[in-house]
């Protein structure tokens, strides 16, 4: 018989005191969803728990991990779904009435809020319901502290921020909860530490690396988050958000599925009514809003880059008068470096006077040596050098750092590609600016894509930028569209045809 809190009463209806009290206590063990009701009111009594599907699904996945199914879980939910009561406070709790002896460790990016977590998991314990459905589980008067208490049978429920002091500790649940501030989240400089404590420091902090387990539950708050780097480390993944998305609905080892089946559909109407959705998106903006509730670091349509007007094409156009651009994002890296290596990108791009379109005819990437980009940056120069004797109106065009070193890696440059046109575009500002005028006409439906195989990686680091992790392609598409916009084509630039440099605005 599937135990209920109805069910429950209505044993508890039929028996005696001592009898009542093994009926909860039994149907506690049997359900964290039962033990999550039955200890809500000794949190909030004021306050009615709102049930959705969401909440089961958790439950289901967290039981999971309770019975050796799932050693390395990732939840990704909207703010307000109860992630910190239900990993934090209810589960613990619940396992320590079948466990007693298992050992917690509870991260989250503040100290005080793995704290207020504990202390509420603590408040569960020393309640007077708790203490008589389960008189074994007793706290150690020797370890009691609000962020580290232990119970006599050896368990214990220690918590710490990110890095913290409890990094020397080890626990057979390693829960990390909300790692990242959102509002740090932009701040590369702390999301990468943050992320390489979780790849590097965390996984030695279990007792039993073969049988103990990780759990990190969060919103989403950048491409490159704590949350993605547990996806790269095959974590099973249990994903919802806010709205469906049939394109990615969720799967999970354990036969889960997200229950949804149309666009669009709600995750919670009755937590969180369309109305209050749809303000919610209002006031956070594009970006936030689809991190933090929609569990992806960019809109649907796409951030800075409204990809979803771009509009695919079956060939180049074959007319006179185009104007094209060969962009290229340059970095020099040995391809067996880590993830994060750069990548060299080309981007061919170019005008069309009659339709006033822009077109991307071809993006490449690679991650190469520095031998290697100059080897990549001949053969091209061959081919342009080859188009233009044949009448196509292009040129090269590089990225110049403003530095010294800039101004040297120009020279060698310039000496490489002599024969063709090209420009050195000064890499000044921030990326977002110098791509806006692109993206403008992208988001005007302005601009032709040929299809390809390259597609899907082009368009990605279009959609994800400038919060994605690569932004190679989309830096070397901008500074091509800069080169053959209308506008942007003026006299100025420095310029090279052979083994002849000069300077068209001051040409000594």
């Amino acid at each position: 018989m599937k135990m209920t809190r109805q069910t429950a009463a209505d044993l508890v209806a039929n028996a005696h005191e001592e009898e009542v009290k093994l009926i909860l206590a039994e149907a506690c063990r049997r359900s964290l969803k039962f033990h999550t009701e039955l200890f809500w009111p000794e949190l909030e009594p004021n306050r009615d728990l709102v049930h959705g599907w969401l909440l089961d699904a958790v439950d289901e996945h967290l039981v999971a991990v309770s019975e050796g199914e799932i050693r390395r879980l990732l939840i990704t939910v909207p703010p307000g779904s109860m992630k910190s009561l239900k990993t934090r406070v209810f589960w613990p709790t619940w396992e320590w009435t079948h466990r007693p002896a298992t050992r917690y460790l509870g991260f989250s990016y503040a100290e005080a809020l793995a704290t207020r977590d504990n202390r509420r998991a603590r408040q569960i314990i020393e309640s007077q319901l708790y203490r008589s459905l389960f008189p074994e589980v007793q706290l150690s008067r020797d370890q009691a502290a609000k962020t580290n208490f232990q119970n006599t049978k050896t368990g214990s429920m220690m918590v710490a921020g990110v890095g913290g002091k409890a990094t020397g500790e080890r626990g057979d649940r390693v829960i990390v909860d909300d790692p990242h501030n959102v509002s740090e989240s932009e701040s590369e400089k702390i999301r990468q530490a943050t992320v390489a404590w979780f790849r590097e420091v965390l996984p030695s902090r279990v007792n039993d690396l073969q049988k103990d387990a990780f759990i990190v539950i969060q919103q989403r708050v950048h491409y490159d988050d704590v949350a993605n780097a547990a996806i790269e480390l095959g974590y099973d993944h249990l994903n919802v958000p806010a709205h469906f998305d049939e394109a990615k609905k969720c799967y999970t080892v354990i036969g889960w599925e997200d229950p949804r089946t149309e666009d669009g559909e709600n995750f919670w109407p009755d937590r969180y009514p369309d109305v209050e959705l749809d303000l919610l998106k209002e006031a956070l903006g594009a970006y936030a809003f689809s991190s933090q509730y929609e569990q992806s670091a960019t809109p649907r349509e796409g951030g800075l880059f409204k990809v979803g007007k771009l509009r695919e094409i079956p060939d180049v156009p074959k007319e006179d008068g185009i104007v094209w651009a060969d962009a290229w994002d340059l970095a020099g890296t040995d391809e067996k470096e880590n993830r994060d290596a750069a990548y060299t990108a080309r981007v061919r791009i170019g005008y069309v006077p009659r339709t006033r379109r822009y077109v991307i005819a071809n993006a490449d990437r690679r991650r190469i040596s520095v031998g290697a980009v100059e080897e990549w940056l001949s053969l091209a120069r061959d081919e342009v050098f080859e188009e233009a004797q044949d009448g196509a109106d292009i040129r090269m065009v590089l990225p110049q750092d403003p530095a010294q070193a800039g101004k040297a890696q120009k020279r060698n440059l310039a000496l490489l590609l002599g024969g063709v046109n090209f420009y050195f575009e000064i890499q000044s500002g921030d990326k977002e600016t110098r791509a806006s005028p692109f993206a403008a006409q992208v988001e005007n439906g302005n601009v032709d894509i040929v299809g390809g195989p390259w597609n899907t990686d082009f368009v990605e680091e279009l959609r994800q930028f400038p919060r994605g992790r690569f932004k190679d392609q989309a830096d070397a598409a901008a500074s091509g569209f800069n080169r053959v916009a209308p506008v942007r084509r003026r006299p100025t630039s420095l310029s090279a045809v052979g083994s002849v440099v000069k300077n068209r605005a001051n040409p000594t």
